[in-house]
């Protein structure tokens, strides 16, 4: 709710927004796009897929690595693996697939498009 307080204010002052969430349920990612809707923002969902084996491997490295602000270790990963809810039909209408697996991919995707950022 507090997120999604902010995200308002941000909006309603006329400044893009980025909502970096896991958003595994629809209710939540329902409750951000009619946000969007109501303050006129176009909303685009960012839909990172990655193979498993690439997660785990992202999380155990950064674990090793130590002083990362994340707690989650693998566990959370295969609970949110486990419970995450597919996108809907009108959810993919808004919906940028992105190769999780290479980070320069979302780079050259948002340069291909028309967004104004600040």
């Amino acid at each position: 709710s507090r997120l999604e307080e902010i995200a308002a204010a941000v909006l309603a002052g006329g400044y893009p927004v980025v909502i970096d969430a896991a958003f595994l349920k629809r209710e939540q990612r329902r409750r951000f796009l009619e946000l969007g809707r109501r303050l006129g923002a176009e909303t685009v969902i960012l839909d990172f897929q990655a193979p498993e084996a690439v997660l785990r491997e992202r999380v155990l490295q950064r674990q090793r690595a130590g002083g990362d602000p994340s707690e989650a270790g693998v566990d959370v990963l295969e609970m949110q693996l486990r419970d995450q809810e597919p996108l809907s039909e009108e959810e993919w209408r808004c919906t940028l697939a992105v190769d999780g697996a290479d980070p320069r991919e979302l780079a050259g995707r948002l340069r291909g498009m028309n967004l104004q950022t600040t």
